[in-house]
């Protein structure tokens, strides 16, 4: 199974049902928007695929940490999992890693740490700035009762609309890449 890493403020989005839609940067970026049957392809005509296929099922990658583990006759084995994003805590059997005071990147999470998955409704082509403000609230920006968008709520910092709220978040993650309207997959996702 494959993972689908997400950022802290985006895995609290997530879990409070408000993040629906995910953008990822196309690697490589096509040299130019070239369509060949309907799929989008780079300059030798091979069809760029995306990482995630409609049908799929992604596991949620989240910041994480061993905080105990046991070995043991009647208890067996194990360890328990703790998620940056609420403190939350899981026990797994079975398996266990060494305990760290230190928090793991969410791109290291194992499925088996996975605490949410994720079903691929439907996968797109397109170009970053193409986003709308129905689109930047369906991937996790919200308003806050003051009104003003927010990615993350300890931030600090207001914007005044949803898609200059998302072009921040996305330009904190890929420097450049909202200027030069660099083309994404976008992923629309089911929380099961």
């Amino acid at each position: 199974m494959k993972g689908l890493s997400l950022s802290t403020p985006m895995v609290i989005a997530w879990n409070e049902g408000r993040k629906a839609v995910t953008r990822r940067l196309m690697n490589p970026q096509p040299d130019s928007e070239l369509l060949i049957d309907g799929f989008l392809c780079d300059a030798k005509g091979f069809r760029i695929k995306p990482r995630y296929l409609p049908g799929e099922t992604a596991y949620i990658k989240e910041t994480w940490r061993v905080v105990r583990v046991w070995e043991g006759y009647g208890a067996g084995r194990g360890m328990v999992v703790e998620y940056k994003t609420d403190g939350a805590t899981k026990e797994i059997y079975e398996i266990h890693l060494l305990p760290s005071s230190a928090w793991r990147s969410s791109t290291t999470m194992p499925a088996f740490a996975a605490r949410s998955f994720a079903r691929i409704v439907s996968v797109r082509p397109e170009r970053i700035r193409e986003i709308t403000e129905e689109e930047a609230v369906r991937e996790g920006i919200y308003l806050n009762p003051y009104y003003v968008w927010h990615w993350r709520a300890d931030s600090g910092m207001g914007f005044p609309n949803a898609v200059a709220a998302y072009a921040a978040l996305w330009e904190s993650l890929h420097p450049g890449s909202w200027e030069k309207n660099e083309f994404v997959f976008r992923y629309e996702l089911e929380k099961i």
